[in-house]
């Protein structure tokens, strides 16, 4: 009798399991597809700032300020695409100009830049399973690849220790960004954001006032760029994929062979 119980048991088993594997792959099918808005347009603007280098007699900042003067010198449009709800990419385009502020002592100078960045995202709050907590607001996390055109525009006559202005040039830079932008989420579709992202330049010859660098720190630049913004998610779904509840349809199969293995362990011990 146990024997035929036992084998009625492993059937019973084996049924399970196949019908919650196809439980798995049908749940798995229905989570690839859009049940969360993947798409945000994102507008930005704020201050833009070159960290190094500087040449002397330039700068943009005033040193003898805690905070300085804060100028509305960058301004961006971007789209994220979140392949999931944790992971995904952003794409941007940015138009910045240094100069020198009224408050300061540095030498005039005016250098425009055109920069792109793409960049991977994580979520924070639904990577460390905070949606629910945090409530409307959340934090996202990125890094990746920047490119950027830099035009100085100067009066050729200043005589620094960089040499000749580059009025009328331009250098392509590449480099890398490491960001994090917290959010607030004003209604389903829109939610406001502050960026902050600090780049990094490989063999970058110019300066942020337009001339060339040093030959001692002629390789690289860094500059640091804060902003406020707006974005609006696009789909189906009323709320974005940040803050919405997203039930995985996975967890109901994985639930419903839990409960087929319960089952049969009562059987197994009923049986002795």
């Amino acid at each position: 009798m146990k024997k035929k119980l036992l084998f009625i048991s492993l059937a019973y088993l084996a049924i399970g399991q196949a019908s919650a594997q196809t439980d798995l792959d049908e749940a798995k099918e229905v989570s690839e597809q859009t049940v969360f808005n993947r798409w945000t347009l994102e507008a930005s603007a704020g201050q833009a700032k070159g960290i190094r280098p500087f040449t002397q007699g330039y700068y943009s900042s005033n040193p003898n300020s805690v905070l300085g003067t804060i100028d509305l010198n960058s301004f961006t449009l971007g789209a994220r695409y979140m392949f999931s709800p944790r992971f995904g990419l952003r794409l941007d385009g940015s138009y910045d100009m240094f100069q020198n502020n009224s408050d300061t002592e540095s030498k005039p100078f005016e250098v425009n830049q055109l920069r792109f960045m793409l960049q991977g995202v994580v979520n924070m709050s639904r990577l460390l399973n905070l949606e629910e907590v945090i409530g409307r607001f959340g934090l996202l996390a990125h890094g990746g690849l920047a490119y950027s055109r830099i035009t100085p525009d100067l009066d050729t006559g200043y005589d620094v220790v960089g040499g000749p202005s580059n009025a009328g040039r331009t250098e392509n830079n590449l480099g890398f960004a490491l960001g994090v932008t917290p959010q607030f989420r004003v209604a389903n579709r829109l939610a406001i954001f502050a960026n902050v992202t600090s780049i990094f330049n490989f063999r970058q010859h110019f300066a942020w006032d337009g001339h060339y660098a040093e030959t001692d720190n002629n390789l690289q630049g860094q500059m640091l760029t804060g902003s406020l913004g707006l974005s609006y998610s696009l789909g189906p779904v009323p709320m974005h994929g940040d803050w919405g509840i997203i039930e995985d349809p996975q967890t109901e199969a994985i639930a419903e062979l839990d409960r087929r293995i319960g089952e049969l362990e009562t059987m197994l011990n009923d049986s002795d």
